[in-house]
């Protein structure tokens, strides 16, 4: 039987500092991306999903240098939003 295993229930099961790498990619599969930045020595793995009210989401996974999940949560993913930037 298959499931739905990108979901918010799903996602807060993950246990910081017991969980590694191998079990996020077991429950969720390969993250949409594999990113890094200045402020965290580890690699963030990016997911893509769609909550119950249909909004596009993130959830990143924080991993330590031995690939330990270190903390873990959600965002918003804002789509068309203007770019403050320029």
């Amino acid at each position: 039987a298959s499931r739905q295993a990108l979901t918010i229930d799903n996602f807060n099961r993950i246990e910081p500092g017991t969980w590694t790498r191998d079990h996020v990619e077991r429950e969720f599969g390969p993250p949409a991306f594999v990113e890094a930045v200045a402020s965290w020595n580890g690699p963030i793995l990016t997911y893509r999903w769609r909550d119950n009210q249909a909004s596009d989401m993130f959830f990143w996974v924080y991993l330590d240098g031995q690939n330990v999940v270190r903390r873990a949560h959600p965002g918003m993913e804002f789509v068309n939003a203007p770019n403050e930037r320029n």
